[in-house]
């Protein structure tokens, strides 16, 4: 039996198979037919793994008012896109539902990543659901809340999911991070949690922090500045380039807008990227470099700079 894995190689040819109308089956042809129908109905499913590596748990036990929204088994769709925002009567909070279909070859069947976010529009710390359906049927559950209690004291972001998208040979869950603290402090930051195939599962292989906007404390002595961060590839790792305290001249050359000042402000990845890579162009910048498999401040283990 393949693997997912190698169903990634072989997917466009085991997938969407068009008989010629006038073919003679003979029983050779008619037993290649049986055995890739059997192949295909025995897929394993598809898990997601790995992402305790990132302050997630597993399998945590949902609330009585959440288990209604990951049933065991969902309608398979590959379209179902749009969010669904409503407040939840039992318990006054706020949820934001919505259905990531994975870009993966159709021979794996139909695999999609519901996401539930609870308190976006209501809590300074949300919490997060993400539950991975494999052909319809629920295959894992992942819980996240950036409570410093559960990440090693740390104060991380409140995440969502902007896109997935294939990436080569693994699957790039593009994650926006957002935290807006007491006295002007905020941080918006967009990062790549990048995952690779092992057997039937996606494991998270490595995480990118594509870019970050961070502004400390207003303190009264001067106004707050805003330090800009980049990551990207280079020779087999990560090279980390920042500035800090961009000028206000550079913020506008680089098309900057101020999350907690601009009224019209919406979180974009493209924008968002464009401006960072503008800003880190600067010659007064800070450099670092890191392996794939050495982890960064938002995972276990990782130490800021």
């Amino acid at each position: 039996m393949l693997s997912a894995g190698e169903f990634l190689q072989q997917g466009k040819r085991t997938s969407g198979v068009r008989w010629p109308c006038n073919m003679r089956f003979t029983s050779a042809t008619l037993a290649s037919v049986l055995v890739m129908t059997q192949m295909l109905v025995a897929m394993p499913a598809i898990h997601l793994l790995g992402l305790e590596r990132v302050y997630f748990d597993q399998n945590t036990a949902a609330p009585p008012e959440l288990r209604k929204l990951m049933p065991e088994e969902i309608q398979a769709t590959s379209s179902s896109l749009q969010t669904s925002v409503r407040g939840d009567p039992d318990t006054g909070n706020d949820l934001e539902i919505r259905d990531f279909p994975l870009p993966l070859p159709e021979a794996l069947g139909e695999v999609s990543l519901r996401q539930i976010v609870i308190g976006a529009q209501s809590r300074r710390i949300t919490e997060l659901w993400w539950v991975l359906y494999s052909n319809a049927q629920r295959s894992d559950v992942w819980h996240f809340t950036g409570d410093p209690r559960n990440t090693e004291s740390k104060m991380l972001s409140n995440y969502s999911i902007e896109s997935i998208v294939p990436s080569g040979d693994t699957l790039e869950i593009r994650v926006r991070g957002e935290m807006f603290r007491p006295q002007g402090a905020w941080w918006v930051t967009g990062k790549a949690f990048l995952f690779s195939w092992q057997g039937s599962s996606l494991v998270l292989s490595r995480v990118q922090n594509t870019f970050g906007f961070f502004q400390d404390y207003d303190i009264g002595d001067s106004p707050a500045t805003i330090d800009v961060l980049t990551e990207n590839e280079v020779n087999g790792g990560f090279e980390s380039r920042s500035v800090d305290a961009v000028s206000d001249a550079v913020l506008r050359k680089c098309r900057f807008k101020d999350p907690s000042v601009d009224e019209d402000w919406k979180f974009n990845w493209t924008d968002m990227e464009y401006t960072a890579l503008c800003v880190t162009k600067s010659q007064k910048l800070r450099t670092s470099y890191r392996a794939f498999d050495e982890p960064s401040f938002v995972e276990r283990g990782g130490k800021s700079n």
